[in-house]
């Protein structure tokens, strides 16, 4: 499988899990019975995606390149893209690369996850990320539509080849199931 349809996977991934973490921790409903069962627990399991979810989505706009190692980035398909890169891309790629810096994404991952900022453990300073659930799929979306592109373009993922995820967990079994549940026991 080549890099594209490797991005492309690991979008929809990361779709399946911020609707899971939308479900779970996105409404104050949800939250209460969340922490009427099981608190702590689930504080742990919220702090936890969010890592997760703040870190891949990051990554997927690091360099092209790590010292001699390639990374699996929007940068890395660019350049492999060579000569079918052409204007209209590079602007739909700068424009998403800025949309994804508004964010703050990177800024929280840097300072909190990566490099354990004191300021930031030490309450001296705040990290204001835009980091919302309709954010993050916008940019996702916009992300899988440019990924789709460049695999177009460049032969290694034409439109004409039909591919089938599922981006959300089943309806009995997501996020929404599992706190209705929770609050009936």
């Amino acid at each position: 499988m080549n890099e594209f349809f490797q991005m492309d996977r690991l979008i929809d991934e990361l779709k399946k899990e911020i609707t899971l973490y939308q479900e779970l921790f996105g409404e104050k409903s949800s939250v209460e019975q969340l922490n009427k069962s099981f608190g702590e627990a689930f504080s742990i399991l919220q702090r936890s995606m969010f890592f997760e979810i703040v870190c891949r989505i990051s990554a997927m706009f690091d360099p092209a390149k790590t010292g001699k190692d390639k990374n699996l980035t929007l940068d890395q398909l660019i350049s492999v893209s060579g000569d079918k890169f052409t204007k209209d891309l590079n602007l739909s790629a700068e424009s998403l690369k800025y949309n994804f810096s508004q964010t703050g994404i990177k800024a929280a991952r840097n300072k909190v996850y990566a490099h354990y900022d004191l300021k930031i453990y030490t309450g001296k300073k705040k990290l204001a990320p835009n980091i919302s659930y309709e954010i993050l799929w916008k940019l996702l979306e916009d992300l899988s539509a440019l990924v789709r592109s460049l695999g177009d373009v460049t032969g290694k993922m034409p439109y004409s080849q039909v591919r089938h995820r599922n981006i959300k967990l089943p309806k009995m079994r997501n996020g929404a199931a599992l706190v209705s549940r929770i609050s009936n026991t």
